[in-house]
């Protein structure tokens, strides 16, 4: 190449990159410079749903405030094609608009007069089912239910939503060979009219063909994994018994993570195997804490558990809690049921407490065996036998005694929400007795029944209503334990009295204990912050043998739904029996 080649060629490059440049300088400002600002448009004519889509439909292409008139002119016969586009989904497929434009100082203002035109009707709607879902009830009834149906205005959106759910409902109830045959919505907008065409052929319904439970260490018994499991082969399943299973796992406390799937890999002959993994969580945990409430003064705790002792997962739990009016220790081995652990076990259980409050000094120790069944219907049932070795000392008299008492007691609580529930109640009712024909040193019957309920009207309101009852029957009540009387007052019974301070008094106006127990308390709480709240209540009852005084108080209270549970302080005063002071009480616990 010749050296004025050569040099024409450098030449042309370093043009080339100073052109190059030149450019960068212009537009590099401009890339970083704020959006321009938009002309107006004013939709006339339309309202509700069908305005609101046009106006955001038509906002993404609206030219700036500066654009030429060219432009502008340009905009303006392209809006009532995006109009229609924007009306169509609705049933309006022909629109008429007219525009107007007009240039201010500061910006262009344009003006649509739209008049949506007459909205398309299902002239013919048919919509097929086959496979083994044709006469399943719940598609029929997403179908019979839906919005769009034959003479109906036409919408898009409910058809496509439709749609969506026959499809998702289908996959929930396990056909999982689903397929979209026909999905066709034809529209005449000179007749006014659509015909819609829905054909879903859902085939088979597949059943689980077998459950395998993989743990990734062989921490427990196969076997006793299975029966925690409410799947089975040969069943049908929907997808949310798939997610249940695994909530259900997780409750355990044996599993870090549980992963419950379906393996498609393998379905066959209208079935498909479930496949549960399972890795396993911390064995042992520790908590301590602390804690206060005007009944018992500080307190503090310290737990301890095994959440699987052997491969059989047997589960122990140990107790501690220290406080200047009760303090006890406790602990007991859980034996889940080997084949229905989720609903039935036994706890094995010992323990021994010490009171010292102003009305009973005592000293207990217990060992009791429980069998606890918990029913699909919510009730659980608790079958027990307590042998229970007991120092007492009352105002009144002192003695010890040994009891073997057997028992039963129900429970039931349903809840629309578990941390604060606007409707809801709990349920409690037992039955004991000891008898001096087994291992006891008195014979006796006692009934307990409690119930709990919540109102409310709207979330800032809750109505809470809560009775408590009991009897002791026994020949001669002077020989029933301190722990069998019925003594009230306090935190969760009758507030503004202390601890245990309302039951019968004896000939030296010293308390004695009650046989017998009717408490009642009725709460309006006003939630005036996202987590406080303001209470006014009224508690009345008491502990008695044959004559009922009645003791009252009223108050008001401050309510924090704090990160661990409700926080309740509350300032009672009584209004009976000749008491005219106040006491304060703070609480912490569920509602239910």
């Amino acid at each position: 190449m010749k050296p004025s080649a050569i040099l024409s060629f450098f030449v042309a490059i370093a043009l080339v990159a100073t052109a190059l440049m030149a450019a960068v300088a212009v537009t590099t400002p401009f890339a970083h410079a704020a959006p321009a600002t938009l002309s107006k448009l004013t939709i006339k004519g339309l309202e509700g749903v069908l305005h609101d889509n046009v106006s955001t439909l038509t906002q993404q292409s609206l030219p700036p405030c500066k654009a030429t008139t060219t432009a502008i002119k340009r905009f303006s016969k392209q809006l009532p094609q995006y109009i229609k586009q924007a009306l169509q989904p609705y049933g309006y497929y022909a629109p008429t608009s007219h525009i107007e434009y007009r240039k201010t100082e500061q910006c262009w203002v344009l003006s649509a007069t739209v008049s949506a035109g007459t909205q398309i009707s299902v002239r013919q709607l048919t919509i097929t089912l086959n496979g083994e879902g044709k006469h399943d009830a719940d598609l029929l009834a997403l179908i019979s239910n839906s919005t769009v149906q034959r003479t109906s205005a036409l919408n898009h959106a409910a058809y496509e939503a439709l749609k969506s759910s026959l499809l998702a409902h289908a996959a929930e109830k396990g056909y999982l060979d689903t397929t979209l045959v026909t999905h066709r919505v034809d529209v005449y907008p000179e007749q006014a009219a659509a015909d819609i065409t829905l054909v879903i052929d859902t085939q088979q319904r597949y059943r689980i063909g077998e459950v395998i439970i993989q743990a990734k260490d062989d921490f427990l018994d196969p076997e006793f994994i299975q029966h925690w499991v409410e799947l089975s082969p040969e069943q049908y399943f929907t997808i949310s018994d798939l997610y249940r299973s695994r909530r259900q796992l997780l409750a355990t406390q044996y599993f870090a993570d549980v992963e419950v799937k379906l393996d498609t890999t393998r379905q066959q002959a209208g079935y498909v195997p479930v496949i549960i993994t399972v890795t396993p969580g911390y064995r042992t945990h520790y908590r301590t804490g602390m804690g206060f409430s005007t009944d018992t003064g500080p307190r503090l705790t310290f737990d301890y558990s095994n959440q699987r002792t052997n491969r059989r997962g047997d589960q122990f739990q140990a107790r501690l809690s220290l406080s200047e009016v009760v303090s006890e220790l406790t602990a007991g081995i859980k034996f889940p049921s080997r084949k229905h652990p989720a609903t039935q076990w036994y706890n094995l259980d010992a323990g021994y407490q010490r009171e010292n409050s102003d009305s009973v000094k005592s000293d207990i120790t217990k060992l009791g065996l429980t069998h606890v069944r918990q029913f699909k219907s919510g009730w659980q049932r608790s079958v027990f036998v307590d042998l229970i070795n007991e120092q007492f000392e009352t105002d009144t008299d002192e003695g010890s005694s040994l009891l073997l008492v057997p028992g039963i007691s129900f429970s039931y609580t349903q809840a629309d929400n578990p941390t604060r529930p606007q409707q809801g109640y709990r349920l409690q009712a037992s039955a004991k007795a000891a008898s001096e024909a087994l291992l006891a040193d008195t014979s006796f019957t006692q009934l307990t029944l409690g119930y709990k309920q919540i109102l409310s009207w709207n979330p800032q309101h809750r109505l809470l209503a809560r009775t408590s009852l009991g009897a002791t029957l026994a020949e001669d009540f002077e020989e029933i334990p301190a722990s069998y009387r019925f003594f009230t007052g306090g935190d969760t019974s009758i507030r503004g009295f202390d601890y245990r301070a309302l039951s019968p008094l004896d000939n030296d106006e010293e308390l004695s204990g009650g046989q017998y127990l009717a408490v009642a308390s009725v709460e309006y709480e006003y939630l005036w912050a996202s987590s406080w709240g303001v209470a006014v209540f009224t508690d009345v009852g008491n502990a008695f043998n044959d004559t009922f005084e009645i003791a009252q108080s009223v108050g008001v209270g401050l309510r924090w739904f704090s990160p661990i549970g409700p926080i309740r302080i509350d300032i009672a005063v009584p209004v009976s029996q000749g008491e005219d002071d106040f006491r304060l009480h703070i609480n912490l616990g569920p509602d239910l």
